[in-house]
């Protein structure tokens, strides 16, 4: 993930926005961001990785190839994973549960 990106959705996370990052390296894509944001609150444990923002923002880091997202909602999905980029087509319907309740949700691919 380039540092534009990451300066992107932390500052929408700070400003309220739930998001999710498909990511085929979460742990290397929570690194980036720690450096970014000194006065959140960062969390990774038992592949629970995510980093919380006073404003009530998170944003969570998964695995595309994990069910992590069930059950949870998102305002915004960043897809940071080239294997997913080029199945979309074929993947979106299990992601887009987590947008439905969102009255703005919106899905973002590089």
């Amino acid at each position: 993930m380039n540092k534009y990106t990451a300066h992107g959705l932390a500052e929408a996370a700070q400003s309220g926005r739930r998001i999710l990052v498909l990511t085929d390296r979460p742990a290397e894509a929570l690194d980036q961001f720690r450096d970014l944001v000194p006065d959140a609150t960062v969390r990774r444990t038992n592949g629970d990785q995510r980093i919380r923002f006073s404003q009530l923002g998170v944003i969570y880091f998964a695995s595309a190839r994990s069910n992590r997202h069930r059950g949870r909602t998102f305002d915004t999905l960043y897809i940071d994973d080239p294997q997913l980029d080029w199945s979309w087509h074929t993947t979106r319907h299990q992601y887009e549960p987590c947008l439905s309740s969102s009255p703005d949700g919106e899905v973002i691919r590089p």
